[in-house]
Parts: structure tokens; sequence; C-alpha cells
């Protein structure tokens, strides 16, 4: 103990006598010993203070860093972007991709069109020689034609959404700089809901015009179903009357329906619940079709009208879910008995009681089943070099230089300032010694 603490007093010694000691000028110098030393001690001070002053301010100042990554891989970029999302920037060495390299799609359409209820066996079995002679509120009349448009809708929707995926996978995305996982998510998002939107505004579009020309042309449907002709006695001539229908009380009313009836020859859109009649009846001219006590069953949910696509759409599947139901139906009628209900427990966004019509303006798709992939993305980037920036502070390095910088420009004019401030020192202790000696 004795021996450390003898040793910690010499070291105390030596750096006393060092700062006492301390001289800067050389012995043959033309000042004296006392004004080298002043000198020396005043020039240190002054060093000290700058630097205290200058490293104080260079380290609570924050630098901005730049940093350099060269191949950041999608997981490092990602890393990068997180901590510095702001200020990253990659640029993509390939900046134009389609977007079949970054969209997967596997739609699923629903169960109705992969149904057996769309087959031609199936609507084949419900036309036979004596269809054209069932009343027009009949079922039977109209129902192999409605399901051969039931599968026609789903073959449009099909061809709708594949042309228009066609399209879709050919367009070009242009990205100039790596998108982050967010912002790419955002954008993959939006073109999405823009490719849905036009794709099913198209599809209207197109729907409508169809349905308008059916509509202005009036076609006479080869069911007799709204418009019936007839040969006038006695010529070779015919007329032509057009179909009505009673109105059912649950629809709704419109300008084209009156005092309780829809006539064919002023909207193709009348309908009426169907039924299936134990006997057929005569169309009357201008008379009202009606139904009466021949009537076995009704169809639930499907609809006969002026037009078999009117009616059908306007339509439910709601009878077609349950097999109880649809076993009615293929006894009344003959049809294929080895068809199957549709599944009621299959995840659908439709309700059994959803009109075909809304079925088919949504393209007849459960969920388009869309995936994007964010690192198939980054590696057709593949952006060669990622920079970013932050800000630091007590960045040694920047330190160091600045401190290196000051004390290399400011030794030569503080050693000639502390010249000046020497001589101005030894007047003031000559007067202070001068002022002792009075007193």
């Amino acid at each position: 103990m004795a021996t450390t603490a003898n040793i910690g007093i010499q070291y105390q010694n030596r750096l006393m006598h060092l700062i006492k000691t301390l001289n800067f000028y050389d012995t043959d110098n033309e000042l004296s010993l006392f004004e080298q030393l002043l000198s020396t001690r005043v020039y240190v001070v002054s060093l000290l203070i700058t630097l205290f002053i200058t490293i104080s301010f260079a380290s609570i100042i924050p630098q901005t860093r730049l940093i350099t990554v060269s191949l950041p891989s999608p997981n490092n970029f990602e890393k990068l972007a997180d901590s510095y999302r702001s200020t990253i920037i990659c640029h993509c060495s390939q900046a134009t991709m389609y977007h079949k390299e970054l969209f997967s799609f596997n739609p699923q359409f629903h169960q109705v069109c992969s149904s057996n209820l769309i087959d031609e066996e199936w609507f084949s079995s419900l036309f036979n020689t004596l269809t054209n002679n069932y009343y027009p509120l009949d079922f039977r009349l109209m129902a192999s034609a409605q399901f051969q448009i039931l599968s026609l809708l789903c073959r449009i929707s099909r061809q709708t959404i594949y042309d228009a995926l066609s399209d879709f996978y050919t367009t070009s995305f242009f990205s100039a700089r790596a998108l982050t996982r967010a912002v790419y998510n955002d954008y993959m998002i939006t073109l999405f809901q823009q490719f849905n939107t036009t794709t099913l505004t198209n599809h209207r579009i197109y729907n409508n015009f169809i349905s308008s020309i059916i509509d202005e042309h009036r076609f006479i449907s080869a069911l007799r179903t709204n418009f019936y002709t007839r040969s006038i006695p006695d010529s070779d001539k015919y007329e032509t009357f057009p179909a009505i229908y009673p109105k059912n009380v649950n629809l709704t009313q419109s300008s084209f329906i009156s005092n309780g009836i829809c006539r064919c020859d002023q909207t193709s859109s009348c309908i009426y619940p169907a039924g299936i009649y134990n006997q057929s009846k005569v169309i009357i001219p201008n008379e009202v079709f009606i139904h009466d006590a021949s009537l076995q069953f009704v169809v639930p949910g499907f609809q006969v009208g002026c037009v078999p696509q009117n009616a059908l759409l306007q339509s439910t599947l709601e009878c077609f879910y349950n097999q109880s139901c649809l076993d009615i139906v293929i006894k009344l009628t003959g049809a294929l008995p080895t068809v199957r209900a549709l599944n009621m427990s299959n995840f659908s966004r439709f309700d059994p009681t959803t009109t075909l019509s809304i079925i088919f303006d949504q393209l007849m798709l459960e969920s388009w089943h869309n995936s994007t992939d964010f690192v198939a993305y980054f590696r057709i980037c593949a952006p060669k070099t990622c920079t970013y920036s932050y800000k630091q502070r007590f960045y040694i390095i920047y330190i160091i230089t600045v401190v290196t910088s000051l004390v290399g420009g400011l030794s030569m004019p503080a050693f000639i300032y502390n010249l000046k401030l020497k001589n101005e020192l030894l007047l003031i202790l000559i007067y202070l010694k001068l002022t002792e000696m009075k007193t």
C-alpha cells in the first residue's frame, strides 16, 4: 500500500513539474524564461478552451451520414426500409415489368357453373315433343331454354374473366425505384380494384347493349311467351297478339304495368312465378294468362315471362339448393333423375334467394382468389445498390476531422496572438507589482 501511494505521489509530482516547466520555446529564444512559460500557458489554455467549444458543438450538432449497400436481398431491403423509410433509395435495374409477373389469379365461380344443371343432358331432358303445347305460365314450357341460357351465362362469365385477365397480364407496371412492401401492396390493391371495376363495367355495358337490342327489336319467342300468331280464317295472312301476364303482388310496380296486368308489347320484363300444371289451356287472344285449379306445383324462386332470358335473370336458384324440391321438379317434368341439388354448405357470397341478375352482374364470380408476391417483384426490380441516410450525434470521425482541421488552422494564429497577449499580461503583472510596493 505504501509503495503504491509513493508511486502515485511520484507521478503527481512529475505531472506538476511538467506543467510548471512546459515551454514551447527554444532555449536560445530572446524571451526570458518567465515570458516563455507564461506565453506557453496562455497558449495551452486558449487551445484547450477552443477545443472544448469545438468538440461540444461538433458532438451536439447532428450530422447526416450517407450509407450505400450493394446488391441488397429482399430481407435486407425490408429491414433497411423499416429503419430508414423516408431516406432509402434503391433504383431498379429493371424498371418495367408485366402484371403477369406480379399477380396470380385463380377465379372461383358460382357452383351452378360447375354443376350438372348446365349440362346439355339436363336441359335436353326438360324438352320433349309436347313442350310447345304447355301453357305460358307452365315451368316446362321454357325450362329447357332457361337452363340453356344459364349455361350460356356461365360461359360468357368465364370467357369475360379470362379475356380480361389476358389483357391485364400483358399490361406493364413501371417502377423506377424499389417500393417498400407496404407501398407495393397498396399499389397492387389499387391496381386490382381498378381492374375489377373496369371488368365489371365493361361487362355491364355489353350486357345492357344486348338487352337493349332484344327489347328494341321485340323478337318473337318460338315458345309463344311474348307474342303468338294465328291464321286469319279464309286467308293466307296471320295476325299477332301480345302475351298478357297477370301482375304478381310482390313484383315492383312500373309504368308498363296497369290494372294488374303486364303486356309484352310494352315491356319484355313481364314475369310470373313458374308453376307446373295438370293440363294445358288454349291461348285466347288479348286474354290475360291465368292459373287455375290445375296448378300442381310452384317452383320456388323461378319465373316465367315474355322472354326466357329476362325471366331467368329475375329468378333465383333456391329450389335447386333443396334436393326435395328438385326431386319434385324431376318427377313432374320427367327430367334427368341423376341431377343433384346445389350444396348449401359450400361457401358463397350469394344467398340462395339472390336473383340470377345480381349473380350475373358480378360475372357469376365468387372470388378472384388473387395474390401478389413482393419478393418476386423485388427480384425483378433487382436494385444494384441502395442508399440511405440518417442523422447522428457524437460521430467520432467527424469530431476528429473537425478538431484536426481546427488545430492545424489555429496553431500559428493562436501562437502569434499569444505573443501579443503575453505582453499585455506582463504589463498587468508589472502594474500589480508596483501597486503592491506602494501599499
